[in-house]
């Protein structure tokens, strides 16, 4: 996922599961367990676990990454990058 520089939309990261699992469910970035979180970032789940989501409402370059989501030895991931500006030199 790619998204603009400048937003004003919360980005949503989100995986929906067939079924509820049996096992937590991890959210990882870059490989690594998602520790402590900022203020902007909120991690939910709905429909009795079966969507789980990673909410940025407002969106930082130490954001951008990697995310999976694991669960009972499954896992799904993509990569949240943002377009950069376009600088002009004169």
């Amino acid at each position: 996922m790619t998204v603009d520089k400048v937003t004003n939309e919360p980005v949503i990261l989100e995986c929906e599961l067939s079924r509820t699992p049996r096992d937590k469910v991890q959210w990882l970035k870059d490989g690594k367990p998602i520790g402590r979180l900022p203020d902007c970032v909120t991690i939910e789940e709905l429909e009795n676990g079966k969507i789980h989501r990673v909410k940025f409402t407002s969106l930082m370059d130490d954001d951008l990454g990697v995310y999976s989501l694991r669960v009972e030895k499954l896992s799904s991931e993509c990569r949240l990058d943002m377009k950069g500006m376009s600088i002009n030199f004169v």
